[in-house]
């Protein structure tokens, strides 16, 4: 199996920051088309004796990171499989500075989603329906995944082969890569920080549809849920531990109402 360096790196800096003991494994996938494809994921199982219903992880800008490790420990003991999706180990990007390159675009985060639901429908462990959780850049790929308006205009494929996706779940997600914000084929549960000051909650606005459930917290900053171990000079963020508390809560009383 190949590890590359960079990801190994990742790992490494998840496990000094957060303690994770992580179990999971990588594989790099298949495009849809059976053609290799410069896409890898890190899953784990919730069992390793049953299967179970999968949650895909969407990193942010900076990529895979101990945060997107933290998340899919903790949906693991909610007996959700979880397969995290590397976009930029492969491509060679290290983070994401601003500059459309083939990865970072919203549109190919959502055929990257595409290919691992197609993925995750072969595997052994798992079993039933699936949903989607992502995180800044993440999020806003999620926005796009959720939309069958642009999956039909990607071409990635038809919207009826992705009916295992029954929710979806963005946590400070940019919405300006559409407007107004697509409408989505399945509930959406949107966390906004009313202190953002890089995706401004105000960006998304103009997403009224009822799909959409939309939960701000007015003192949250962008990347709320991040304890980091270094400040962050390009936006505001501080850690919101009253804000981690409550997402998690309802993010998982909204999978748990559509996982089962």
């Amino acid at each position: 199996m190949l590890i590359h360096k960079t990801f190994l790196h990742i790992l490494l800096t998840a496990s000094m920051f957060v303690g994770i003991q992580c179990d999971a494994a990588t594989e790099i996938i298949k495009n849809i088309d059976g053609t290799d494809s410069k896409l890898q994921v890190i899953y784990d199982r919730a069992s390793k004796t049953a299967k179970a219903p999968t949650v895909i992880i969407a990193h942010g800008s900076a990529g895979v990171s101990a945060n997107n490790h933290w998340w899919a420990n903790t949906i693991n003991e909610w007996g959700y499989n979880t397969v995290i999706v590397d976009h930029y180990t492969l491509r060679g990007i290290f983070r994401h500075t601003g500059r459309m390159v083939d990865g970072a675009r919203m549109r190919d985060r959502a055929k990257d989603f595409a290919d691992v639901v197609t993925w995750i429908e072969k595997q052994p462990w798992h079993e039933g329906r699936m949903s989607i959780v992502g995180f800044s850049m993440g999020g806003g790929g999620v926005m796009a995944f959720v939309s069958t308006e642009l999956m039909q205009e990607i071409g990635v494929m038809p919207a009826e082969n992705l009916r295992q996706v029954v929710a979806a779940v963005a946590f400070y997600p940019s919405c300006l890569f559409r407007k107004p914000p697509p409408q989505p084929r399945i509930p959406v549960l949107v966390f906004l920080g009313g202190r953002d000051d890089l995706a401004k909650p105000e960006y998304c606005g103009e997403m009224n549809d009822a799909s959409y459930l939309i939960k701000t917290f007015p003192d949250a900053t962008h990347s709320f849920d991040e304890n980091l171990p270094f400040t962050v000079t390009t936006f505001t963020q501080r850690y919101n531990s009253s804000a981690v508390s409550e997402s998690k809560e309802m993010m998982k009383i909204f999978l748990d109402k559509h996982m089962h």
